[in-house]
């Protein structure tokens, strides 16, 4: 796919990245990816967390999510895991 050059904006770990009045901040995680990152979208005094690929969650992950009010995650790993162990899920 090709982006125009004003629609891309690299990000480092714990430096926020600005994107109309929201803060978008990354942050390194636990995972068998190559620099897996999740995300804190920060705006209005309110913290979201963007936390996907969670099989075991890590102490970088763990204190990221205490500080949103809210949080998208993605676990579909551990649901596969559980389902093969026989552990019912919704």
């Amino acid at each position: 796919m090709k982006l125009q050059k004003n629609l891309v904006t690299s990000f480092t770990a714990h430096q926020p990245v600005t994107v109309g009045n929201l803060s978008i901040t990354a942050f390194p995680k636990f995972h068998d990816a190559a620099d897996p990152y999740s995300f804190v979208v920060s705006g209005n005094q309110t913290k979201v967390g963007v936390f996907t690929d969670i099989g075991t969650p890590c102490e970088n992950l763990i204190h990221h999510f205490k500080q949103c009010h809210a949080a998208f995650l993605e676990t579909i790993m551990m649901l596969q895991c559980w389902r093969m162990e026989g552990i019912h899920t919704f």
